[in-house]
Order: C-alpha cells, then structure tokens, then sequence
C-alpha cells in the first residue's frame, strides 16, 4: 500500500509541476522516498521494490534535480533492474525500465554526452516488454516510446557521426505512422522526421526532379502535423518548437525550389518568418535559423544573376544579433546550417571591404568556431577561420579580447592557422 501510494502521488505531483512551476515537488517526495528506501530492505518483496524504482524516476524527473538527475534516473534503472533479476516474468519492469532509459537517453544527449547505450537500452526493454504475449502487455505506449527511442537515437548519431541515422530516423517514422492519428506526443517526432528525411532527398546526388510532388505532399503533411502540435502546445516554448518546425518546412521548400532552378524568394521569406515566431523556445537558434532560410536565398539570387546584398546585410544582422545568447543546443547542429551558412562566407569574400560588415563577418565566425566545438571531427573549424579572417578584413579585430570572452574562439588557438591569422 505505502509504495503504491507513493508512486501515484510522485506521478501526480511531477506532471501538475509542469503547469504549477512554483511547486516543491522534489520536497514533497523526498519523504515518501526515502520511507520507502527504508522500509524495503526489510521485506525483499519485488513489488515494493517495484513501486521504489518508478517513485526514483519520479523524483528524477522532478524539476528542480538538475545538478544530481542523471544520477538519480541512473538509480532508478538500477532498481528497475534489480526487479527484473528478482521477477523477470514481470512485464512492467521492462516497460518501465525502458522509459527510465529513455530519459535518462534524452537527457545526456541534450547535454552532449553519450546517449547510445541507454536509448539502445530503452529499445530492448520495449523489445522484450511487447514480445509478451498480448493478453499480458498494452501495446500504445511501449511502441510510441519504442519509437521515440530511435527517434532519439538517430539524431544523436547523425550529430556525433557514429552512423547511418537513416535506417533509424525510417523505422521510427513507420512505427510512429501506425500509431493513432490523435497521439499528441507523436505529432513533432513524425513532422521532424519527415522534414530530416526529405531534407537528404532534395540534397542528394541522385536528386529526380520528377519526385517534386511526392516531396511537397510529404513537406505538406509534416506542416500539418506541425500546426497542430501548436494549437496543442502547453507553453509558449513547446509552442515555439512548433513554429521552428514550420520554418524548416518552409526551409525545405526553398531548398526544393532552389534544386529545381528557381529563386525561392518567398518561401525562404517565410521561413525566416517561422523562425523568428519560435523565439520562446530560443532566442538564439531563432534568429541563427532565420539567417540560414535568408542565407540560402541570397545563394540562390547570386545564382541567378541577382544582387544578394540585401540578404548578405539582414542575415549577417541576424547572426550577429545571436551570437551572444545562449545557444540552447545550436552548437550541435553544425552539419545542417555551415552549409547553408557558407554561402554568406562566399557573398563576404566578394564584396569590397566596409566596416558596417565587420560585425557580422566576427559574429559568423564565433557561430561556425561554435558549431565546431559542438561537432566531432574537423567539422566547420576552416569556415571558422575564413569567417575570422573577413571579419578582419572588413575591420580592426582585438583578438585578446575575443578569446577572453568566447570559449569556442578561444580553443582555435590550438591550430596553426591561428598564428597566421592573429600574429600571435
């Protein structure tokens, strides 16, 4: 009775904490938590210690744990484990064993780290949970966070560089698909996906222009799903994934536009337009992301004949005006804007040299020296330097100023163009 009890009242508490921020929640469990780490070892009983692993990762995913939650949610799989050992005919304990390692998954690869093992993890446990057979297991939730997990899984290889995401980012895409239309927790997995997917399409060698329409009806249904995950939002920044997902729709469009030979004027407009919208989900990502959808048109008005200045000036304005907020994640999405962002690099080189352009080219050039710190590998380290080096061009640069203040600059010190560059 005292762990069932205290299990429902953490999961009561810890997702009213997501409407009610000023609540202690993590103060209110702490004492049924602890009763329940007392009591158990005098009773060995599977079930009570049951009830303890799901009150550890509601403790864990408490708000207000943020110095000390990996290693609690870390306990809690352990104890999930221990449960299993104990009674591994017991369904549940994979069930939740894998949500507790599908957090703890999500959570280090917010964070940059290793996030492999326990959403690998995370898939085996719902492998096992719904091999059951079907009178014994409910099926929804296991496969939606089945899904989730390689979801999960895939960006974090196609960031680290640790393998073929696509196979993952398809699979879950199926998976996620054969869930019910309704399942709200679904809705920006599937859009993303679907945009990642036919990203690659638009930018591969073997681009078929005839699929153009096959790619806009699938670009159209990501945007769907996009627009409903905002009616659906919770707070202004889940609202703001939203719109960010509706810029790269648009992005995606442009992208298609510009492969098939046309100028994507308005679809980079609107773009940045969705962009800046997602703002309360990060100010600086916003504004980064709205510089790569301008980026891409000037690259495409410069293919056409067209002055690209316009763009050059509002885009290298929009980096700027970033660069000194956090960063919120953007520094691991190299692999997607340098490409993008390397066309404002080739308008710079271009161009005469002005002082009301030195700013920009400084700004971009931390933003690729961030990128880079964020990639592994070589990464976008030599459009850091290029970038670095217009910026000196267009203006009087104080280096010993700059490294003090920008980490990412700073550890570009290490390379021997930097001597070349600043000479140090």
């Amino acid at each position: 009775m005292l762990g069932n009890v205290s299990w429902m009242l953490g999961e009561v508490l810890r997702k009213a904490s997501f409407r009610h921020a000023a609540w202690n929640v993590r103060g209110m469990l702490r004492p049924h938590l602890e009763a329940l780490e007392r009591v158990e070892p005098r009773y060995k009983d599977a079930m009570l210690l049951f009830r303890l692993a799901q009150l550890q990762e509601s403790y864990a995913l408490s708000p207000g744990g943020a110095a000390t939650w990996v290693e609690e949610i870390e306990k809690a799989v352990s104890t999930y484990s221990e449960v299993i050992r104990r009674k591994p005919a017991f369904p549940p304990a994979y069930y939740w064993r894998g949500n507790a390692r599908y957090a703890l998954g999500c959570g280090r690869a917010d964070a940059g780290l290793d996030a492999r093992t326990p959403l690998e993890g995370a898939i085996a446990d719902y492998d096992r949970y719904l091999a059951r057979p079907p009178e014994q297991v409910d099926p929804h939730y296991p496969r939606l966070y089945r899904a989730l997990s390689r979801f999960r899984l895939a960006e974090w290889l196609r960031i680290h560089r640790q393998g073929d995401p696509v196979p993952h980012l398809t699979l879950a895409l199926s998976e996620l698909d054969a869930i019910r239309e309704d399942e709200t927790e679904a809705w920006i997995p599937r859009a993303t996906i679907r945009l990642s997917l036919t990203r690659n399409s638009i930018l591969a060698a073997d681009f078929a222009p005839a699929n153009e329409a096959g790619l806009r009806a699938t670009i159209d249904r990501a945007v769907g799903e996009a627009r409903r995950s905002v009616e659906g939002a919770a707070t202004d920044r889940d609202r703001g994934v939203s719109y960010a997902l509706i810029g790269h729709a648009w992005l995606a469009l442009a992208l298609l536009e510009e492969r098939l030979g046309r100028v994507p004027t308005r679809e980079c407009r609107l773009a940045a337009l969705e962009f800046r919208k997602s703002a309360p989900a990060g100010e600086a990502g916003a504004a980064i992301w709205a510089a790569s959808a301008t980026a891409v048109l000037a690259r495409s008005r410069a293919a056409a004949g067209l002055d690209p200045s316009e763009e050059l000036r509002s885009a290298l304005e929009d980096v700027a005006a970033a660069i000194d907020r956090p960063l919120d994640g953007m520094d691991r999405e190299g692999d997607r804007l340098a490409p993008d962002l390397e066309v404002l690099l080739d308008r710079l080189e271009a161009v005469p040299a002005t002082g009301d352009l030195a700013p920009g080219a400084l700004a971009l050039g931390r933003l690729f020296a961030a990128l880079h710190a964020g990639m592994p590998g070589e990464g976008p380290i030599a459009l850091a330097f290029r970038a670095l080096a217009e910026a000196k061009r267009h203006g009087p640069v104080d280096w010993a100023d700059l490294v003090s203040r920008d980490p990412a600059v700073a550890a570009l010190r290490s390379d021997p163009r930097w001597a070349g560059l600043t000479g140090e």
